[in-house]
């Protein structure tokens, strides 16, 4: 009841928080890929900090393979980076940024791009022993572009989908086998369903663009949950 509108299953991600005591870093290097975080406090017990990385280098092992296939190349990388403010222990202020690139080209014919850019500010507070606040705001940015490169017919797309939203949320938990939860969000879209133009002087590809959209959602909603016994639970709610 918390999402609506969506066609397709959830993916709920939690990035977890930076260490308060000490300074950490991990690594690892693999045969495609490697990764790295660092996490640690800036004020020990009060600001913590967490940065992370992955990368792909894949080409090397795409040249092994038959040739046109072995023309073929990829990359990709993505990070994130967390920031925690403790004020104390019932009230805490997060800040959080993720992005990503992935690219991949076909030989001779087409390459592909994919970047997704998220932020997000998050405040949450315990306002009694089973009633808590969640206030997020939160931008995203998803940019998809393909890039011709066959000779004649050079050509650059590219599209776009970027949301602003602000949201809360309530949790009462009155007993472990009881759990209620309200709320609401307000959501703005800003959709590039496309823009066409040709590459060099050569290219026979006319330029064409669709216009951008804007649209506005707002939600409100409510549900409960009542845990009857382990293996059966009844869960109703609202959503407007």
């Amino acid at each position: 009841f918390r999402s609506g509108g969506r066609l397709s299953s959830l993916l709920n991600m939690n990035t977890k928080n930076g260490n308060e005591e000490e300074t950490k870093a991990s690594w690892g290097i693999g045969p495609v890929s490697a990764r790295a975080v660092v996490e640690g406090p800036l004020i020990k017990n009060k600001l913590t900090f967490l940065l992370g990385g992955r990368a792909a280098y894949p080409n090397y092992l795409i040249k092994a393979f038959p040739k046109n296939v072995n023309e073929s190349r990829a990359f990709f990388y993505d990070a994130n980076a967390k920031l925690q403010y403790k004020f104390n222990t019932n009230n805490r202020l997060s800040l959080t940024f993720y992005r990503s690139y992935d690219n991949f080209k076909f030989p001779e014919d087409t390459v592909y791009h994919w970047t997704t850019t998220a932020a997000s500010m998050q405040f949450s507070s315990v306002l009694r022993k089973n009633l808590f606040l969640n206030l997020n705001l939160i931008h995203s940015d998803y940019q998809f572009a393909l890039d011709g490169i066959k000779p004649d017919y050079e050509y650059s797309y590219a599209s776009s989908i970027r949301q602003q939203e602000a949201k809360f949320g309530f949790l009462f938990t009155p007993n472990d086998r009881l759990k209620f939860d309200w709320g609401g969000n307000f959501i703005h879209y800003t959709l590039n369903p496309g823009a066409l133009n040709p590459v060099g002087d050569f290219s026979i590809i006319n330029s064409d663009k669709i216009p951008d959209e804007q649209a506005n959602e707002m939600a409100g909603y409510a549900s409960g949950e009542w845990e009857i016994s382990k293996t059966f639970s009844i869960q109703t709610g609202i959503r407007y």
